[in-house]
């Protein structure tokens, strides 16, 4: 005898069934447990207002700045469009004093 003869099974996975299905497993198990709805700070269908744009960087980026820490934070739609308003209608040194106070104090409600 010169030896076993090795057979292969026609349309075996070999060692790979195993793995094929824990992969199967974790893709339905993250699908089960993925969220489907919005975050918090989802604008869903509202248009925000657009923040007017100026010759001063640095307000520019202070505003964009504050809108996203109101949407972050969790602000309503309807305070994060009075923020809007509050930073076009004002100064420049107004923008920056009320970045300097949501930085430090973390509070919107002032100029919402």
């Amino acid at each position: 005898m010169a030896g076993t003869r090795r057979r292969r099974k026609v349309g075996a996975l070999g060692g790979n069934g195993m793995l094929i299905g824990l992969g199967l497993g974790a893709l339905a198990l993250y699908l089960l447990t993925k969220r489907t709805g919005g975050t918090s700070y989802d604008t869903g269908s509202y248009q925000l207002p657009p923040l007017t744009p100026t010759n001063n960087n640095t307000r520019n980026t202070q505003s964009s700045d504050l809108i996203n820490y109101a949407i972050a934070g969790g602000l309503a739609i309807d305070a994060i469009i009075k923020l809007i308003d509050r930073l076009n209608s004002s100064s420049d040194q107004e923008v920056e004093n009320i970045y300097d106070r949501v930085n430090t104090t973390g509070d919107f409600s002032t100029y919402v």
